[in-house]
């Protein structure tokens, strides 16, 4: 049975984009072969509708025949949106497997859903970016998977101008691997590890972020009125020998100790690598509100189609798996 590659697809310029990257690492993966890509899409279910009856009591709601006769012109739309997606790869890149799967429903629920119940290796899932007022007006499919998906969500950020996203197709040779040795962040090596087989990196280096000023609330590494950096530099070495262990490639770690913020560093250096790595808490509501997320920043501060693998630490492999 072939692993499964699921692709959350809408026809927009993001969702394009996430889908030719996926494209372009099921190519390049030893293991294609054993891959399948799977184009996946939602859309919402029609708003009820209402008939007037001029008649009898006025505005009355369609029978249940009428509304599934709209369920069904929704769900043709999604259906032909799928199929252009997979005609496409197929034209693109015969050699990839790929099949399509369209639903109805509400979009971020639903596809936290499809994700959660088929359980593939990863999915890939553009986003906008968004920023401020907006962000929180508007929300995100992808920050609803980044919050509920049990398994890696690798997110790519689309370049507001169209043109630009056709200069670059995202390898995974070296990967950033953000570490700052708390329970959130443990899980990812282990995770990126496990994702190897398919993405096929030639190196994966830990980065651990030190704010030498300021009070933090991440990792005990990460906080240098905490840790010295010879402590730091200690249990990053037992990290990295831990993911030698998984991992049969090139592994290093490198410490920055950084005047800014944890997520504006790693930002500024995700430019020296192929791909980031981080973890998040999966927080919602109000404290997720109030407290935001490293991973969530970062995602929305990479530079355009670099690919950003969100790990959600409330699922550990152990469990996923079990």
């Amino acid at each position: 049975m072939k692993s499964t590659i699921l692709v959350a697809f809408d026809e927009s310029e993001p969702s394009t984009l996430a889908l030719r990257t996926a494209v372009s690492a099921v190519l390049h993966s030893p293991k294609r072969d054993e891959l399948q890509l799977v184009v996946t899409s939602v859309v919402e279910p029609p708003t009820p509708i209402t008939l007037f009856n001029g008649f009898a009591t006025g505005e009355v709601v369609a029978t249940a025949e009428v509304q599934q006769m709209a369920h069904q012109r929704h769900l043709q739309v999604v259906n032909a949106v799928v199929q252009r997606a997979v005609d496409a790869v197929k034209a693109m890149a015969p050699e990839v497997d790929v099949s399509g799967s369209a639903h109805v429903g509400h979009v971020a629920e639903y596809l936290v859903g499809v994700v959660n119940d088929t359980m593939p290796l990863c999915v890939f899932i553009g986003t906008h970016g968004r920023k401020g007022v907006e962000r929180f007006v508007l929300g995100s499919v992808a920050e609803a998977l980044f919050r509920e998906s049990k398994v890696p969500v690798i997110a790519i950020r689309a370049n507001p101008d169209e043109n630009a996203n056709e200069t670059r197709l995202s390898s995974f040779e070296r990967i950033m691997i953000a570490y700052d040795g708390s329970e959130v962040c443990c899980q990812v090596p282990r995770e990126v590890a496990q994702l190897a087989s398919f993405l096929n990196p030639k190196e994966l280096v830990l980065f651990c972020v030190r704010e030498p000023f300021t009070e933090t609330t991440g990792g005990p590494l990460t906080d240098a009125k905490a840790c010295d950096f010879e402590q730091t530099e200690e249990l990053l070495g037992d990290a990295e020998r831990n993911l030698e262990q998984h991992f049969s490639g090139k592994v290093s770690h490198r410490i920055w100790e950084a005047p800014t913020n944890t997520a504006s560093a790693i930002v500024e250096h995700a430019g020296n690598y192929s791909a980031l790595a981080v973890g998040t808490h999966g927080r919602r509501g109000i404290s997720r509100l109030f407290m935001g997320s490293v991973a969530e920043r970062v995602v929305r501060s990479v530079p355009p189609g670099f690919p950003v693998i969100v790990i959600n630490a409330r699922y550990s492999s152990q469990s996923k798996r079990e």
